[in-house]
């Protein structure tokens, strides 16, 4: 599943495969399939975001949902 993370409220640095950014309230990260990602705060408050999960197709986001949830 392709993921795209919309930041709600504060600072960071966000980490997608080997490349890393600034992002602040506001901001939308892509993550295509299978990328490595990480996200660090580097503001006073927590960072807050919401994640939408897109999946090619229904059979994909099935498969994904039965996955024992360390393999998600």
């Amino acid at each position: 599943m392709s993921e795209v993370y919309y930041i709600l409220d504060g600072d960071g640095t966000a980490t997608v495969a080997s490349e890393s950014a600034q992002i602040h309230t506001g901001d939308a990260i892509p993550v295509r399939l299978n990328e490595s990602k990480s996200f660090s705060t580097t503001g006073s408050g927590p960072l807050e975001f919401m994640v939408f999960g897109i999946a090619r197709d229904m059979a994909a986001k099935q498969a994904l949902m039965a996955a024992p949830r360390g393999n998600r």
